[in-house]
């Protein structure tokens, strides 16, 4: 007997797998691309949703130029004068920082009183200054605005990034109001979904100058801090805290909720004295517009209708409380070791057997992962980076479920060809039973059942005449039938003796019809016989004798521990047997008991036709004569 050769591990394609996976961990943490870093993105919205609004800083506030000061003051042009009474306003109530999100191009009349309200806040008011880098050429600046840009820069650059595009130009207030002005850009990064997400802490503005964002200006200024240490696109140092920033200076908003979130108060609420000093004195403060008809919103995870303003002032807000998402080594290094966790939780799942615990165990890496993704940025701010952990997730869940339906369809064919080749030594009605245990339900048990015997008549007389090819034929013939018929009604061989079979009905569980279909496979066998074709020489068909007897045997696997075999014992097949003598000597080919006759019509009416009562008869062995029927 050849060994089967055992199947190969498949540990190939389970190391595959897994350095492809950490390789595109790595290549997510190191570099990335446009199209799975918008996944990313969009992974943090849905991390916001999931986490819910968190309240904004106390000393933080916007002074918004909302739908009611435009009514009542319109826009065309825009009311410096206006602007002026609420910059005093506001810095009458004593803010520790004023940042204006608006621009001041052009000229107008109303320039005198807008520039001494400037004046008179000289250290505490911050102007927006937005950056262009589209534009084409070198670009040209007043002398003003140089001056403001150099007094307005970092001081401190530690190493200088590569830059490919030409200095920016800038739209920035008119030189009226720039003397010893101080100067922020107001630049919010907006994906091509309108949704802002990142502000560049810093804006390159050609040579050795970074202007920074109004929100880190309006901060600084907030806390009285020392100018930071700017390492353009790794890292900026505020106050010895170190903020890791992306390639363009970048860092992510830490959004406090929809729309309105940060206290704002109307611009017309502002001079009208109906906004306490309290509320600004001391605060952050942002003036900028809010109205939806002045079109200067974007999206936000948690709204679509979100005011630049008030993104630059979440962002201050962030600044100033230390409140923000933190995307670098720490994040790089958690993401690599939540994937390798992840592949080697896959990888054990591999040993489990039981389908239910497969599942529960290849559910549990799925849990983690997105559970640490989402916990991660709840409790820590941490921003792990979801497109490694869900590939991770998905290619490892696939190569672990391909590798389980691979080893299943293996077995499950090994067990089929094993059921198969048990098939052709033991019925199929018993081969189920036989592959599922090493004692079978039916071993060892006694119960009721019915028997049938049958054997060819004058077989004795014929092997003589039949050289032992033609007698090995023969009987190969008369197996195949007694099998054939035997599966048409259920039955099961028990064995076989020469030219004759025992065929046993009620294995594995009594049947209420045993009997009838014993005797519907009795009249079956007398038909094949018919069909049997002799040996040439005999010149006479082959005829059958069937005995059948009903009542209680007892079931067994008769052999070893190694080698066994279904058998039937007790006096129902000791009956059935000498049953056959019976229908010898009575010159008949099919002979039934009593039993049988009536357990057959008792379920089955009709299925003992034909048969006539032959009297009783001495049965070898036994006291009592039984009743016989014959056909």
């Amino acid at each position: 007997m050849t060994a089967r050769p055992r199947a190969r591990p498949g540990w190939i394609g389970v190391l595959a797998t897994a350095a492809l996976c950490l390789g595109f961990a790595l290549w997510r943490v190191l570099s990335g691309d446009a199209v799975t870093d918008g996944w990313q993105d969009r992974s943090v919205d849905l991390r916001f949703v999931l986490r819910g609004p968190r309240p904004a800083p106390p000393d933080l506030a916007i002074v918004a130029i909302d739908e009611a000061t435009v009514d009542r003051h319109g826009w065309s042009p825009p009311p410096r004068a206006l602007f002026a009474r609420a910059i005093q306003t506001v810095l009458a109530a004593r803010p520790a920082a004023l940042a204006i999100d608006m621009l001041f191009l052009d000229a107008t009349d109303q320039d005198a009183a807008l520039q001494a309200a400037l004046a008179a806040g000289a250290g505490r008011v911050i102007l927006g200054t937005a950056a262009d880098y589209a534009a084409a050429g070198p670009v040209s600046r007043s002398p003003a605005l140089e001056a403001a840009l150099v007094n307005s820069a970092l001081p401190t650059v530690a190493g200088q990034a590569a830059v490919a595009t030409p200095a920016p130009r800038l739209f920035a207030p008119n030189d009226r109001f720039l003397t010893d002005a101080t100067l922020g850009h107001v630049n919010i990064i907006a994906a091509a979904d309108r949704v802002a997400r990142r502000v560049p802490l810093t804006e390159w503005m050609g040579e050795d100058l970074y202007l920074p964002a109004l929100s880190l200006a309006a901060a600084l200024q907030f806390a009285g801090a020392a100018p930071p240490i700017l390492s353009p696109g790794q890292s900026i140092a505020v106050a010895g805290r170190k903020i890791a920033t992306d390639r363009h200076g970048a860092v992510l908003v830490n959004l406090y909720g929809k729309h309105g979130a940060v206290p704002t108060y109307s611009l017309e609420d502002l001079v009208g004295g109906r906004v306490p000093a309290e509320a600004l004195a001391g605060h952050a403060v942002f003036l900028g517009i809010t109205a939806a008809s002045l079109s200067d919103e974007f999206a936000t995870a948690f709204d679509a209708h979100t005011p630049g303003v008030e993104v630059l002032a979440t962002l201050a807000g962030n600044l100033m409380t230390g409140d923000l998402l933190i995307e670098d080594a720490t994040t790089r290094a958690a993401t690599v070791a939540l994937t390798c966790l992840q592949l080697l939780a896959l990888a054990g799942s591999l040993g489990i057997r039981r389908l239910g615990l497969f599942a529960l165990s290849l559910s549990l890496p799925w849990a983690a992962g997105l559970g640490a993704l989402v916990l991660a940025f709840d409790r820590a701010n941490l921003v792990l980076d979801a497109p490694a952990v869900v590939f991770t997730l998905l290619l490892g869940s696939g190569a672990v479920v391909a590798r389980r339906l691979t080893r299943e369809t293996l077995r499950s064919g090994r067990l089929a060809s094993e059921r198969q080749n048990l098939s052709r030594y033991v019925s199929p009605l018993l081969a189920e039973d036989l592959a599922r245990s090493a004692t079978p339900d039916f071993a060892g048990r006694t119960q009721a059942a019915t028997v049938l015997f049958v054997d060819l008549a004058g077989y004795t007389t014929l092997s003589e005449a039949l050289s032992p090819a033609e007698t090995q034929s023969l009987l190969h013939g008369l197996h195949i039938a007694y099998e054939g018929a035997a599966s048409d009604h259920r039955g099961v061989v028990a064995g076989f003796w020469g030219d004759g079979a025992m065929i046993a009905f009620g294995l594995p569980q009594p049947q209420a019809d045993d009997a009838a279909r014993a005797i519907a496979c009795g009249h079956a066998l007398l038909a094949r016989a018919a069909s049997l074709t002799p040996p040439d020489r005999l010149g006479q068909p082959l005829r059958l004798r069937v005995s059948i007897h009903s009542g209680v045997v007892v079931a067994a696997m008769a052999g070893s521990d190694r080698q066994a075999q279904v058998t039937l014992n007790g006096d129902t097949v000791n009956v059935a047997s000498r049953l056959q003598e019976v229908a010898k000597q009575n010159g008949v080919s099919f002979v039934l008991s009593r039993a049988t006759l009536a357990e057959a019509e008792a379920a089955s009416p009709g299925s003992a036709a034909g048969f006539s009562r032959l009297g009783p008869a001495a049965i070898r062995g036994r006291a009592e004569p039984i009743e016989v029927w014959s056909h």
